[in-house]
């Protein structure tokens, strides 16, 4: 009689019993627990003859197959991945393309043909030509410093093809329209409520209350 224990499995052998532990366990019944780090694994091929009426039954989910936290099912003895909303593919390995709700996008409307990006600064329009603006919703750049086309962040300098905008230390931008962040700022991919900040905990941004 042998007996094994934390999932372990034991066969019979000629010379008494054989057991063969789940990780990280160990021991003859598998009883310890390995406290010492696992040196590297290496691959080989190997062919195990099993003696006849050995199964074993193998679980598709186990390691979990699915990446980016995705949730894994066993359907038809095949592992099924349940992807978060913002993953999508077989594995959950793809980013959808498409901006969700909560994206920074979503709320930002992009005039004229323009189309919305994300930079370290944020969710941005790209303009197609004549058309210019934060919402590409002005058109022909104006060529002259009257009126002054940089606003209150910058001053209108004449030049041989128009104008050129001088920004103030805290502001960029061709028209000095986006506000410069410091070379440590690092941006949020998620939407807080007013009462809270985003702030990162290693590398995973979260809300944190004000």
């Amino acid at each position: 009689f042998f007996s094994s224990y934390n999932g372990g499995s034991c066969v019979a052998t000629t010379t008494g019993y054989l057991c063969q532990c789940s990780f990280p366990f160990t021991g003859s019944n598998c009883e310890a627990l390995i406290t010492t780090p696992m040196p590297r694994p290496v691959c080989a091929c190997v062919i195990c003859p099993c003696p006849t009426p050995v199964v074993t039954v193998v679980n598709p989910c186990l390691p979990n197959p699915c990446q980016n936290n995705g949730g894994c099912a066993v359907q038809q003895n095949l592992a099924r991945c349940y992807c978060p909303t913002s993953f999508t593919g077989y594995y959950c390995q793809f980013a959808r393309k498409r901006a969700m709700s909560n994206a920074p996008c979503a709320n930002v409307t992009c005039m004229n043909g323009g189309e919305c990006f994300v930079n370290e600064n944020g969710p941005q329009c790209t303009c197609p030509k004549p058309y210019y603006g934060k919402e590409c919703e002005q058109m022909n750049r104006p060529r002259t410093c009257l009126p002054s086309p940089c606003g209150q962040n910058g001053q209108c300098i004449g030049t041989a093809d128009g104008y050129k905008c001088l920004c103030k230390n805290d502001t960029t931008g061709v028209l000095c329209e986006q506000k410069l962040m410091p070379k440590n700022y690092r941006w949020c991919p998620i939407d807080c409520q007013p009462d809270t900040t985003c702030v990162y905990e290693g590398n995973t941004p979260k809300c944190r209350a004000l």
